[in-house]
């Protein structure tokens, strides 16, 4: 995946009700539908807005839902594979039992 080296970082982050959107450090932005990311949309507003920026800024990080977004997955979704369908479904049922506990991820 060539573009990975040649992507911006992220300086900034936002959850809205339908998407997801990235600040990068050349003054773009990315933004991609928020169903793309079916755990980060499936999170409460609390656990949306407890992320950090990891990797250099090449990701972000949601520790609450133990969920991480790569630059690349929303600037080149094509270059990624998606989560497969059984795979974010246990991990769905993993955060419903982190919430019941009063936990979080990580």
């Amino acid at each position: 995946m060539s573009t990975s080296t040649s992507l911006p970082r992220v300086t900034g982050v936002e959850v809205t009700s339908g998407s997801l959107v990235l600040r990068l450090d050349d003054g773009t932005v990315a933004t991609t539908p928020l169903d793309r990311f079916p755990i980060l949309s499936a999170a409460t507003d609390e656990e949306r807005a407890a992320w950090d920026i990891i990797h250099g800024g090449r990701a972000v990080r949601w520790p609450l839902i133990d969920e991480d977004i790569s630059v690349l997955s929303v600037a080149h979704p094509e270059e990624c594979i998606p989560m497969r369908a059984d795979a974010v479904e246990r991990h769905l049922e993993k955060v419903r039992r982190w919430r019941a506990h009063g936990g979080g991820g990580s």
